[in-house]
């Protein structure tokens, strides 16, 4: 058995898909550094945006290990909340844009491209909800 096996023998399917998509949303982290200025979450500071998915990521990765990530939701809930938040967000700057003279603080008059957007990242929080219900299949 290589390493590689041992280690996705170990940590299960659903583990790999934390342990992946936690690594995913650490690059999502250091990319949240950049100034967009679109939505509200482009409102908070740069750090703010990507300590959100750095630290979701980092508690993904760390409950991908544990042998109880089958009942310990923390993991789990720390994927969803990060894309729930821009895909709200994002909603918010496409109805700001729907909104004739509305000029909102930070981002304008809205962004159209926000729902296209909105809904990416709400398909990812469907995805996380999705696989966070699949039960590890038994290990044979």
């Amino acid at each position: 058995m290589t390493a590689w096996s041992a280690c996705c023998r170990r940590l299960g399917f659903r583990g790999r898909f934390l342990l992946l998509v936690g690594a995913a949303y650490l690059a999502q982290g250091v990319s949240a550094t950049e100034d967009w200025g679109i939505a509200p979450h482009d409102l908070a500071p740069p750090w703010a945006r990507a300590a959100l998915w750095i630290v979701a990521g980092l508690i993904a990765i760390v409950t991908a290990w544990r042998r109880a990530r089958d009942v310990n939701p923390a993991g789990w809930l720390a994927l969803y909340i990060p894309p729930a938040l821009w895909s709200v967000s994002y909603m918010i700057s496409w109805i700001a844009s729907l909104v004739p003279g509305l000029d909102l603080p930070g981002i304008g008059q809205g962004y159209p491209g926000g729902l296209m957007y909105a809904l990416i990242w709400a398909m990812v929080v469907s995805v996380v909800l999705v696989c966070s219900d699949w039960p590890e299949p038994a290990r044979g």
